[in-house]
C-alpha cells in the first residue's frame, strides 16, 4: 500500500531478474548426468569414526571432497527438519524456541511449494527423484511435507514401505534401494538415516552385545575405557549400523554398474545433543586429542561434508566456508 515502499521493492525485483552473472569454475559440470544419493545422518559425528570400527565411513572420508569448513545450525526444536528444509531448498527455517519453529510442522509453512529446490531442479532435467527413511510418514509431517520439494509423490517412502512396524537400524535403508530404484535412470535419493538417534544405555535401538564386542575389538580397549563416558560407548554400538549400511550401498552401486556415475553427499543433521554433555565432550576430547573441545566451542556445529565420486575417488581438502544453506548452489554448479 506505501507507494514509495511499492517502487523500492519493484526496482529491487527487477535487478534481481536482469542479473544473470553466473561464475564458471573447474567444478562446472564436473558430474552433469551424475545420479546423486544424498545422505543425512541423522545425529551423525563423523569425528568418531575409526578405521576399524567404521571402514566404509572411514574410507569415504578420506577419498572425498572433504569441506572441512562446513557448519550445521543447531535447533531449539525440528533440528532435523530444518536441516533437512535448508539442504533441499537452500533457504534459512523460521527460527524460535516452540515447536512450531520446525518448518515442517508449521501451519503456515507446511504447504508451501518450494520450486528452486534440489529435486524440484533435477526432476525438470529428467531425474527419478526419491526420497527414503527408516521413520514414520506422518513424523514431522514429512507426507505432506516433503513433496513440496519436487520428489515423485510415489517415490516418497518410509518404514511400512519396506514392511517393518517398528524402527529399525540403518541396514535396512538398503530395502529401499532394491525395492524401489530404477537403475536404468538417473536418479536423486535423499535419505535420512536413523540409528544413531538417542537414547543411548543398553536398551537403545541397535544396543546388544555383538556390536558392544565390535567396538571394543576395534578400538582394542576394555569396557572400563568408557567409564564417565558410557554414553557415547552406545552411540558407537549404534554407529556401526550406518558403516555396514554405507558397505552395502557402494556394493550394490557397484553390482548395478552405475559407479562411474554416481556421486554420494553425506553430511548430518546436527549433533548428538541428546547424548549426555560430559560424555560426548570427554570422548571428543579423547578421539581428537589435537582438538581443544569443549561444550561452548564452535566446534560442536563444524562438521565436514563428503561428497564421494564412486568411480573416482580421491580426497580434495575444501577450504571455502558454508553451511547446510549453501548445499543446492554447490550441487546445482557441479551438476
Amino acid at each position: 500500500e506505501d507507494e514509495e515502499l511499492k517502487g523500492k521493492l519493484t526496482n529491487i525485483y527487477n535487478s534481481f531478474m536482469s542479473n544473470h552473472y553466473h561464475e564458471v569454475n573447474e567444478y562446472t559440470g564436473k558430474y552433469k548426468d551424475y545420479n546423486i544419493i544424498n545422505i543425512i545422518g541423522e545425529t551423525l559425528e563423523i569425528r568418531f569414526a575409526h578405521p576399524l570400527l567404521t571402514p566404509n565411513l572411514w574410507n569415504i572420508m578420506n577419498n572425498s571432497m572433504y569441506f572441512e569448513n562446513y557448519y550445521v545450525s543447531e535447533f531449539q526444536e525440528g533440528a532435523t527438519c530444518n536441516t533437512e528444509f535448508m539442504s533441499h531448498s537452500s533457504l534459512y527455517p523460521v527460527v524460535t524456541s516452540s515447536w512450531s519453529g520446525a518448518m515442517c510442522q508449521n501451519d503456515q509453512t507446511t504447504y508451501d511449494i518450494f520450486k528452486f529446490a534440489m529435486p524440484a531442479q533435477l526432476k525438470a532435467n529428467g531425474y527419478d527423484c526419491y526420497y527414503f527413511h527408516l521413520g514414520y510418514k506422518n513424523f514431522y509431517r514429512r507426507d505432506v511435507f516433503i513433496p513440496n520439494f519436487g520428489f515423485d509423490k510415489n517415490k516418497i517412502k518410509f518404514i511400512h514401505d519396506i514392511g517393518c512396524n517398528e524402527y529399525v537400524t540403518d541396514e535396512n535403508n538398503i530395502k529401499f534401494f532394491e525395492k524401489y530404484i530404477d537403475f536404468s535412470k538417473k536418479f536423486y535419493v535423499s535419505n535420512l538415516t536413523y540409528s544413531m538417534h538417542g537414547g543411548y544405555d543398553a536398551n537403545s535401538l541397535g544396543c546388544n552385545k555383538e556390536r558392544e564386542e565390535r567396538v571394543l575389538k576395534a578400538l582394542n580397549v576394555t569396557k572400563d575405557y568408557f567409564n564417565g563416558m558410557e554414553q557415547a560407548f552406545y552411540y558407537l554400538q549404534k554407529f556401526t549400523y550406518f558403516d555396514d549400511y554405507l558397505g552395502d550401498l557402494l556394493n550394490l552401486i557397484k553390482e548395478k554398474g552405475v559407479e562411474d556415475k554416481t556421486i554420494i553427499n553425506i553430511y548430518r543433521d546436527h549433533s548428538p545433543y541428546m547424548m549426555n554433555e560430559d560424555h560426548y565432550t570427554k570422548y571428543m576430547q579423547k578421539a581428537n586429542p589435537d582438538m581443544d573441545y569443549k561444550k561452548t566451542s564452535i566446534e560442536r556445529y563444524n562438521h565436514p561434508l563428503l561428497i564421494y565420486d564412486c568411480g573416482n575417488p580421491q580426497k580434495e581438502i575444501i577450504k571455502n566456508a558454508g553451511s547446510s544453506i549453501d548445499l543446492v548452489p554447490t550441487r546445482s554448479e557441479e551438476r
